[in-house]
């Protein structure tokens, strides 16, 4: 007798025949979840899977290879290893691999590790993947940049008898980076430069200021002076755009000169060092402050008046 199956019970089956049939099934899938078929290595079922693996890993430029220590030979090499040495896959030992090699730049947990001591990690069981840049030479002469990476291979008893890896050419990364690094070096230098200058130049600004006069008459003796000057100098960026300059004009008057100029940095600081040279080339008017203000006005127009920027500065001058 059978019965139908509900839409809201999907565990009700409609025979004892097929209720049994779908748990044996289940057992079965349960049981490859949990131990997956091994493949014996020098096995038809190996060589497939490894040559399947092999062919997906030459997609992007790698050859996958099984090496082993014990015996000192590969017992596999991916075909796309001839593209990246020259050499045929059946041509390639490990003594002829290590022959190519001309330098090792050890990456990962090994990075700035002697190879050596990186070699003694990993067949230790210390570290777990092997990971480094090899740069190598080609059959053809050619020095090309391959990626090394791979894991132990381990007998029963635990004991590291090979490996497992993937090498990749990285000839045009390593270029790029090369090429980066470059690049970066030339803007570092170029930056240090910069701040040296504008290091310099902001010594200069500083000893401009502090050489202003700090009395007048200069001559006079303790307590007698007419004027006492006293200044804090505090520049928002490295460079100011902003001065004071105290004009000795005779014995009896002195001119105080304060700009503040548009914007800041380098262009500012270039603008009141031109400002500071005219004022002393208009020392012989300095007691009159409308001819100096208009002259100056007048040489600040005559430079800076064709550049095309929109440039100006906000003075105060006084005689006292």
């Amino acid at each position: 007798m059978t019965r139908s199956r509900p839409a809201s019970n999907l565990s009700t089956w409609t025979t004892k025949k097929d209720r049994t049939l779908y748990q044996r099934r289940s057992l079965i899938s349960q049981k490859l979840l949990v131990k997956p078929p091994t493949v014996a290595m020098g096995t038809t079922g190996f060589q497939k899977n490894i040559e399947d693996l092999s062919r997906a890993i030459e997609q992007g430029h790698g050859a996958v290879y099984r090496r082993n220590f014990d015996s000192l030979s590969y017992e596999y090499v991916g075909r796309y290893i001839k593209e990246i040495t020259g050499y045929d896959q059946h041509e390639l030992t490990p003594e002829l691999w290590d022959s190519l090699i001309l330098g090792t730049e050890q990456k990962g947990e090994l990075a700035g590790l002697e190879l050596d001591e990186a070699n003694r990690l990993v067949r230790s069981g210390q570290v777990d993947r092997w990971q480094a840049d090899v740069q190598i030479r080609t059959r053809s002469g050619e020095t090309r940049w391959v990626a090394d990476m791979s894991t132990e291979v381990s007998n029963e008893s635990g004991e590291c008898f090979g490996c497992l890896g993937v090498l990749q050419d990285i000839t045009e990364r390593k270029r790029a980076e090369k090429e980066l690094a470059d690049l970066t070096a030339a803007l570092r230098y170029r930056n240090d430069q910069m701040e040296a200058d504008l290091a310099m130049a902001r010594e200069v600004q500083f000893a401009l200021v502090n050489g202003n006069a700090e009395q007048f008459p200069q001559s006079a003796k303790a307590g007698e002076a007419r004027f006492r000057f006293h200044q804090r100098y505090l520049p928002a960026a490295m460079l100011a755009d902003d001065f004071l300059d105290i004009i000795p004009i005779s014995e009896r008057e002195v001119g105080i000169f304060i700009c503040d100029v548009m914007g800041h940095g380098v262009r500012a600081a270039l603008l009141t060092t031109f400002l500071r040279g005219l004022i002393e080339e208009l020392i012989p008017v300095a007691a009159n402050p409308a001819i100096l203000l208009g002259k100056m006005n007048h040489g600040l127009r005559s430079v800076f008046g064709r550049s095309g920027d929109f440039l100006f500065a906000t003075a105060c001058y006084m005689v006292c």
